[in-house]
């Protein structure tokens, strides 16, 4: 069942890359980037913080993060979204890769961002990917 779902979601947002993309710009459909700004400002508390965003889409906050002075890495698991990823945050380390098959230093991000990611995974993955993430996320 895992491969199952993993290829799934990996065909599905291959094909709904440009989507994400040309919305993103448009931003019709979504929360307005003062929103996210005004928010992200209060949680970055830290020029150079490091960021790991898992599933960033594209790449919309980690251009904002990129806007605070933050290091970034992503893990994305379609190959189409991270091109639209790497065209709109070029100095973005992105990973294309499951992210259950990564493994980070322990302690080494001050934030760990998903939004709209972990329903992705079936319960026994997501208990695994929150215990990574616990694991790679500093005090």
């Amino acid at each position: 069942m895992e491969e199952t779902y993993i290829e799934i979601n990996r065909q599905a947002y291959d094909l709904l890359a440009t989507q994400y993309d040309e919305r993103t710009i448009t931003n019709e459909h979504e929360i307005k980037d003062d929103y996210w700004y005004d928010m992200l400002n209060r949680v970055i508390l830290k020029k150079n913080a490091e960021i790991l965003e898992i599933g960033p889409g594209s790449g919309r906050n980690l251009k904002m993060f990129e806007n605070f002075g933050c290091n970034m890495t992503a893990v994305e698991l379609s190959d189409e979204m991270c091109k639209v990823v790497k065209k709109r945050v070029p100095n973005c380390n992105i990973i294309n890769k499951n992210i259950l098959e990564c493994e980070f230093v322990s302690k080494s991000f001050d934030i760990i961002f998903l939004m709209a990611v972990i329903h992705n995974f079936p319960i026994s993955d997501a208990c695994l990917l929150l215990t990574k993430i616990y694991d790679w996320l500093r005090d």
